[in-house]
């Protein structure tokens, strides 16, 4: 899960057991000094790489991420819903998503 909100990461951690990643935001200080900068790019590669993309809608992140990748992606909102989400498996996909 590629997220600036740990809230959001730990409820999908308690959604889906034992089968969300995420790498770890305390080395990041302001939101755009050159550490996050550096997670965020960890964060677009990794996304690029998954088999589809769950994304916001209307996120420049998640389009950016969807063009560097097979362009698989599903956009909330749009596409799905959090009932969807969690109805289906989602054990492959790498999910960038803010949970409400």
């Amino acid at each position: 899960v590629a997220s600036d909100s740990r809230e959001s990461v730990e409820r999908l951690k308690e959604m889906f057991p034992g089968r969300i990643e995420s790498q770890s935001r305390e080395e990041c200080g302001r939101p755009r000094d050159a550490a996050c900068v550096e997670l965020a790019l960890v964060d677009l590669i990794a996304l690029s790489l998954t088999r589809r993309l769950l994304g916001s809608h209307y996120s420049s992140f998640s389009e950016v991420a969807t063009r560097l990748g097979n362009g698989d992606a599903l956009f909330a909102g749009r596409d799905f819903t959090a009932r969807t989400v969690r109805a289906k498996s989602c054990s492959r996909f790498l999910l960038w998503w803010t949970c409400s």
